[in-house]
C-alpha cells in the first residue's frame, strides 16, 4: 500500500500537482503516516509556497530525520524563502 502511495506521489510531483499530493497525504489515516510521508507533505507545502506550514510539518519529524540530507535541504528551503537566512545556511551546510 505504501509503495503505491509513494509512486502516486512521485507521479504527481513530476506533474507539479502539489495540492493533490497534500490532499492525498492529509486524507490518510494518522496510523499510516510515517516520516517519509510527512516529509513529502512538508515538501509539497513548500512547493505551493506555504513555507511556514512546510517548516512546521518538517519540524515535527526533526528528531527522526534531523540529520538527513533530505530533511535539512527541505527545512533549509523553507527557512530561505521565509528569509531566515541564518537558519537556512545552517541547514544547507549540514
Amino acid at each position: 500500500m505504501k509503495k503505491e502511495i509513494l509512486e502516486k506521489i512521485e507521479r504527481l510531483d513530476e506533474l507539479w500537482k502539489y495540492q493533490e499530493i497534500i490532499d492525498l497525504i492529509e486524507a490518510l489515516p494518522t496510523e499510516q503516516l510515517d516520516t517519509e510521508l510527512i516529509g513529502e507533505l512538508g515538501k509539497a507545502y513548500n512547493n505551493i509556497e506555504n513555507y511556514q506550514k512546510g517548516l512546521e510539518i518538517l519540524k515535527s519529524i526533526e528528531f527522526e530525520e534531523g540529520n538527513s540530507f533530505q530533511w535539512n535541504w527541505r527545512v533549509g528551503f523553507s527557512y530561505f524563502f521565509l528569509e531566515d537566512f541564518i537558519n537556512a545556511e545552517k541547514c544547507f551546510l549540514k
